[in-house]
């Protein structure tokens, strides 16, 4: 797998960690798959999925 930031490929070598927050429904329904990864160069980053929008976010860069 891999995502796209400043115009560059980054694979994704390693899933370090990976949780769901689905909260507010009674409200404003957040519903997000988090995943803070390591890619092949090193780059330590945390994307989440947002679920009803089938659409991939990235979060944090980790420096």
């Amino acid at each position: 797998e891999l995502f796209v930031w400043q115009g560059h490929h980054h694979v994704i070598a390693d899933v370090l960690d990976r949780w769901r927050v689905d909260e507010g429904w009674w409200r404003w329904h957040v519903w997000r798959e988090y995943f803070k990864v390591v890619t092949s160069t090193g780059l330590l980053t945390l994307i989440y999925h947002d679920v009803p929008s089938n659409t991939w976010r990235l979060q944090r860069v980790y420096d």
